[in-house]
């Protein structure tokens, strides 16, 4: 059996030696550890080279494009002035090729020159006799010609003295239409006051005023259509004051879209819902609260679609500030552009249902959004538009005044700035009236132009029509006062 020192006396020599050996290792991976630090330095600074070296052969090869992008621009340059001194080379041959054939053809010429000049000598001989003949000839046709101009100018003078009877009638009957036109009016205002009588308008049932429709046809206007439709809701007795009133006069507008009317009414409108796609339902306000206390709520809850310049308009609003984007109900001046109105299939989503991915969905559609909607979107209206955009709409037959009411309401719903509505107006003129307005000068302002221009077609008209005092037939020239009649022979 061993002795138990001798085995702890080996034990500590054991331990020894393993410390010894640990502190070698320990010392081992000191060395490795600073060997790997300075490995890791220098990949560090390779890398740090590397980058240097791909920015350096970035731009080399950048000035390296440069260079060739220059140098093509230089063969190019040297490829044109090749062509041209070409071209000039080419222009010089043929030009003395050409000289070459006019000296060697100039004998042949001057030959002829000769023979032209005996030929002109004759026919002068020849002219001369005929200027003889023709002279004759003249003074025996102004002799029959004087004759026929005197017998041309009394039946001219019988044919003015008629027009001016004519021109008098023409002036009378005028007279007489105005008259009539007169008390047309004024019965029109007494059947208007009649119909905004509610006691009269129980017992005549509306005087007879026929309700307005609207077919859709291109030549229709759908503001003289609205137009009379307010005027007819009016004389009916029914001012839109109410929820009430204004459903009832929905459904009598539906009626009045007759034809081609009709069928886009059932297409765009029918069984739709109202969407307001420039607002995220994250408002958290009712429709009426908005309309109620201004719209700076609406900030920051914009649809992407919505204009770039809305946000900031809503932003400097006051509280109170009305109507910027969510209309009252005024039926027909509401303007839902702003809010991105339109028709639309989707489910009614409230302004407080915070959904931040849907945009507002009213439910159903009322009188002022269908009104709002069909003036701008009607076919036959945004045919007009496009038109006017790409300079179709012309003056044509229609008169001044027309013509430019016309362009004028396209430019409104256009949103067509004053240059660009000046510059389309010029250009749709009549000829007569470009040549007028280049006469007035073009630096003049649309409005004092289009005042001049009315003016002048209302002197025509005048001038067509003998209202004008010049044109008074006692003041036309009757050649018979100024014949002189030859003394008869007796």
């Amino acid at each position: 059996m061993q002795n138990p020192a001798n085995v702890i006396d080996g034990i500590r020599g054991s331990l020894n030696t393993i410390r010894v050996t640990l502190q070698n290792i320990t010392a081992e991976r000191d060395q490795y550890q600073n060997l790997l630090n300075e490995t890791n330095e220098r990949e560090r600074v390779l890398i740090q080279q590397l980058r240097d070296m791909r920015n350096e052969n970035l731009r080399s090869q950048r000035l390296l494009d440069e260079s060739r992008t220059q140098t093509d621009r230089t063969a190019r340059e040297r490829d044109n002035a090749q062509g041209e001194r070409d071209l000039a080379m080419l222009a010089y041959n043929n030009e003395r090729q050409e000289s070459r054939r006019w000296m060697f053809s100039y004998r042949d010429k001057d030959r002829r020159v000769q023979g032209l000049l005996r030929e002109k000598f004759a026919k002068q001989l020849l002219y001369q006799r005929d200027t003889n003949r023709l002279q004759q000839n003249t003074r025996r046709l102004q002799t029959n010609a004087q004759n026929q101009v005197n017998r041309m100018l009394v039946i001219i003078a019988r044919k003015q003295t008629r027009i001016g009877e004519l021109l008098r009638e023409k002036f009378v009957f005028q007279l007489v239409i105005r008259q009539r036109d007169q008390n047309i009016l004024n019965l029109q205002g007494q059947i208007l006051a009649l119909q905004n009588n509610p006691p009269n308008i129980q017992r005549i049932g509306m005087a007879g005023y026929i309700p307005p429709s609207f077919s859709g046809n291109y030549d229709e206007d759908i503001d003289y259509f609205i137009n009379e439709f307010r005027r007819y809701l009016t004389a009916s007795g029914n001012n839109l004051a109410n929820n009430a009133d204004r459903i009832s006069a929905l459904g009598f507008f539906k009626s009045c879209l007759k034809g081609k009317a009709g069928e886009w009414l059932e297409r765009e409108i029918a069984g739709k819902n109202w969407e307001l796609s420039n607002i995220i339902s994250t408002v958290n306000r009712t429709l009426a609260q908005l309309q109620g206390d201004g719209q700076a709520r609406i900030v920051g809850h914009l649809s992407p679609t919505a204009p770039a310049g809305l946000n900031a308009q809503l932003v400097a609003a006051d509280a109170g500030a009305g109507a910027l984007v969510i209309p009252g109900h005024t039926v027909f001046n509401e303007d839902w552009t702003p809010a991105g109105g339109k028709p639309t299939s989707k489910v009614v989503c409230a302004p407080n249902a915070n959904l931040p991915n849907r945009t507002v969905v009213l439910a159903d559609i009322t009188l002022g959004q269908l009104i709002d909607y069909f003036k701008g979107n009607y076919p036959t209206v945004r045919q007009q538009y496009q038109q006017a955009l790409f300079g179709i709409t012309v003056q044509g037959s229609d008169s001044v005044g027309s013509y430019y009411t016309k362009l004028k309401k396209i430019a409104r719903h256009a949103k067509m700035g004053d240059d660009e509505f000046g510059r389309r107006f010029l250009g749709g003129l009549s000829p007569d009236n470009q040549m007028e307005v280049r006469r007035m000068g073009l630096s003049r302002p649309i409005d004092e132009i289009f005042s001049s221009l009315e003016e002048i077609e209302r002197y025509k008209a005048e001038l067509v029509s003998g209202a004008n005092p010049f044109c008074n037939p006692s003041n036309i020239y009757n050649p018979l006062n100024h014949i002189h009649r030859p003394r008869l022979r007796s």
